[in-house]
């Protein structure tokens, strides 16, 4: 828009020309002098985006062990002869940035449009570059959980007409803690006999490891098994001694399962343990009994001894 105002002799009068969208533009501006004469000029213009931009579309962070730190950088450039100004935003576009601001009562607040992520984080989040030049832009990641990880940033440029996107890609590295097996085969256990195993919980990460053993559900027929320590924090690089204590009541094979839950892991730790559950031994001191002769209608006794050969009662 051209807004007219009164001119001195001589003078002259700039008319500002906004060239958003770009392209060719044209239109008729009114010119009314105070003597009453009325004239009309024909105006032309042509807006084009200005060259400046980011160096890269995508970043790719260092691999980041969970509750550590990495960062990435890149270049902005202005190869235009204007200052540019930008800012990072979340959304591609401003109409969806005045939805949400509606709906959370935060439209006037610029701060509530920035680029705001859970594990990325831009800067500077807005500034300038001049012309002929360029700025560096760092990315930090902060991985919460193990897996791989993406966001996508937008970054509004002075004099260019869309939001440029950028992909920000990085895997978080979860702590690494094992156990030697996945699986412990007890062999026979006897029914009602306490046993007590010791399983070595190794750290082989970077990073402490806390564990937490979830609760299961005893599989059928297996045995009463009580696990301790239930929790607790795994330093980088040492190990941790479960003891698994256990009593079979019924008699047969068994299989029972173990999870542990490692913090910022993907998934849990698993162990199998399984055997089979076995009565008591009992023997007799005789391989068989010898009644002899013995005539019909009278009786004849003869005596043996059992002996419980197992460590528990037999019953």
């Amino acid at each position: 828009m051209i807004r007219m105002r009164s001119l001195k002799t001589g003078g002259d009068m700039d008319g500002e020309y906004d060239a958003e969208p770009t392209g060719e533009h044209s239109g008729e501006v009114r010119i009314a002098y105070a003597s009453g004469e009325v004239a009309h000029a024909r105006l032309h213009g042509s807006g084009a985006e200005l060259e400046a931009g980011l160096a890269v579309r995508t970043l790719q962070l260092p691999p980041t062990f969970v509750r550590q730190r990495s960062m990435a950088s890149f270049r902005m450039f202005n190869r235009s002869s204007a200052v540019v100004r930008f800012s990072w935003r979340t959304h591609a576009h401003t109409e969806a940035e005045g939805r949400l601001g509606d709906a959370a009562g935060s439209q006037h607040d610029p701060h509530a449009r920035r680029f705001c992520h859970d594990v990325f984080d831009v800067d500077p989040m807005e500034g300038c570059i001049w012309p002929g030049g360029e700025v560096e832009v760092c990315v930090l990641f902060a991985p919460e959980r193990e897996g791989a990880c993406t966001a996508l940033a937008w970054c509004q440029v002075e004099g260019r007409v869309a939001r440029l996107p950028l992909s920000l890609q990085g895997q978080g590295l979860g702590p690494l803690a094992i156990f030697p097996f996945e699986a412990l085969d007890v062999k026979d256990a006897l029914v009602g006999a306490p046993y007590v195993y010791e399983l070595d919980f190794m750290n082989r990460g970077f990073i402490d490891a806390a564990f937490r053993l979830r609760p299961h559900m005893p599989a059928a027929g297996a045995p009463e098994f009580a696990l301790e320590p239930v929790s607790g924090l795994l330093p980088a690089g040492a190990s941790q001694v479960i003891r698994a204590r256990m009593v079979a009541r019924a008699v047969g094979p068994f299989s029972q399962r173990f999870e542990w839950e490692l913090e910022g892991a993907a998934e849990p730790i698993r162990l199998t343990i399984r055997g089979r559950a076995v009565p008591p031994a009992i023997k007799a001191d005789v391989a068989s009994l010898d009644f002899g002769l013995l005539a019909c209608g009278f009786s004849q006794e003869c005596a043996f001894a059992l002996r419980n050969t197992s460590a528990v009662p037999a019953r």
